[in-house]
């Protein structure tokens, strides 16, 4: 799409474009020859599109270019923001696994039924190209490492974040950053004191989130399906938020978006 915005912009196209590749997420132009091998050709566009993570992005207009998150990024920026918005640096160390649909539609030994089936495989260790995203989105003094696993399952996406803080540090309010952060997110399902499980977030538009600590250790769960909350149902949900209309517009219930 880095070579097919520019085009579709100079037709005169002044509508909303929602982006589900990584070609318009970073920033720095410099990061493409280094993530994706490739030299932008139309850096000027990456100051002008919005990082789509709708319960933290900008506000987006009717003529916005709007990047769609990756999978992983969108739920560890969502396990994570809430914490890196208080400002105090802090380490986290995520763990994360995915179904076979997070490879794509392409066949591969990799997603080969017999290959997966009972077996949890880690891949791109330390080295994911959502790292440097998930980094610009949360902040240089969140310090990631990341770790992502392949799993045997067909789509979702389950992880950890542990975060550990010096154990004469007060307690911070985590409950209340998680549910202050959220409470107007309506894609969001936050549960303190317990970590979420897989299969309520599959085939759904949330990510469910939960934390819980002992002592000076800190872990935060997510849950969500990679291919609606880390792809699909995250680009109707900005689709919608560019229009004006209810985010959760086409995605749930009108009885659930509007409870009485």
């Amino acid at each position: 799409s880095m070579h097919l915005v520019p085009d579709v912009l100079d037709t005169g196209f002044d509508g909303p474009i929602i982006d589900l590749s990584a070609d318009f997420r970073f920033q720095d132009a410099a990061l493409y020859p280094t993530w994706f091998d490739v030299e932008h050709p139309a850096p000027g566009l990456l100051d002008e599109a919005v990082y789509g993570l709708p319960e933290w992005g900008a506000p987006v207009g009717s003529s916005s270019l709007v990047a769609n998150p990756g999978c992983y990024a969108t739920g560890v920026a969502l396990a994570l923001a809430p914490l890196a918005k208080q400002g105090s640096p802090f380490s986290a160390h995520v763990t994360a696994l995915t179904g076979a649909s997070g490879s794509g539609a392409t066949p591969s030994s990799a997603t080969h039924f017999p290959t997966r089936d009972g077996n949890v495989r880690p891949y791109k260790v330390l080295g994911h190209q959502h790292g440097p995203e998930i980094t610009q989105m949360l902040g240089p003094h969140v310090d990631l490492h990341f770790v992502p696993a392949s799993g045997p399952w067909t789509r979702g996406i389950w992880g950890t974040a542990q975060i550990d803080r010096p154990a004469a540090q007060p307690a911070a309010p985590v409950t209340d950053w998680f549910q202050t952060a959220y409470a107007d997110a309506p894609l969001v399902r936050c549960s303190a004191g317990t970590l979420p499980s897989l299969r309520p977030a599959v085939n759904t538009p949330f990510c469910d989130v939960g934390w819980t600590r002992q002592d000076g250790t800190l872990v935060v769960g997510f849950a969500l399906d990679n291919l609606l909350k880390g792809a699909a149902s995250q680009a109707v949900q900005n689709l919608n938020r560019t229009l004006g209309l209810p985010e959760t517009a086409g995605l749930l219930p009108a009885t659930e978006r509007n409870p009485t």
